[in-house]
């Protein structure tokens, strides 16, 4: 079944991006192609086939060349740029949460965020790290701001946010969130 759906994916992938049509990468805009097609796009894909075999020291020396790259580029915009930093810091970060370096994960979602502030897909792993590393204020404020930015997930950073106040002896906040929480499932 593995090697099944594995192969599908294989030829979703070529069917979606093939990897040298002129006439489609004439279609596509700078960005989308620099994203697609540079070095850093590939340094960071062989990082994350790295870490789903769990070599997670090779996935984090592949990131941080992706990052690197990203860094010194002049190609596409300085969105896409930040955008690929940020990603990049991301994965290396997870990574280094699964060697159990919890403070070098924190660094790099704190920089990630620096390019790409309001991505609540770095923050919420952010913000759940740091519940982790006890920082419960911390993770208060990172679920504040998932809740400003996510609205359509409110309901669980509602959650985890009234646990990180009862964590702190907040018990009536804990509960304020409890409430709205389950106010909002029921909508």
């Amino acid at each position: 079944m593995k090697t099944w759906f594995q192969l599908v994916l294989l030829f979703s992938a070529i069917a979606i991006v093939p990897a040298e049509n002129p006439a489609w990468a004439k279609s596509q805009s700078s960005d989308e192609y620099v994203w697609s097609h540079g070095a850093h796009f590939k340094l960071n894909n062989a990082g994350v086939k790295k870490m789903n075999e769990g070599d997670f020291h090779g996935a984090i020396t592949d990131f941080s060349k992706a990052i690197a790259a990203w860094k010194s580029s002049t190609e596409g915009s300085s969105e896409l740029r930040n955008r690929g930093i940020a990603l990049a810091l991301s994965n290396r970060a997870l990574a280094k949460k699964k060697l159990q370096d919890r403070q070098g994960a924190l660094a790099d979602y704190k920089e990630a965020l620096q390019s790409a502030p309001t991505n609540f897909m770095i923050l919420a792993p952010r913000a759940s790290l740091k519940e982790e590393l006890r920082d419960y204020k911390g993770a208060i404020g990172d679920y504040t701001e998932l809740i400003r930015l996510n609205p359509a997930s409110q309901a669980s950073y509602l959650r985890s946010r009234a646990k990180a106040k009862f964590e702190m002896g907040d018990m009536a906040g804990a509960h304020q969130d409890r409430i709205k929480a389950s106010n909002w499932n029921r909508i």
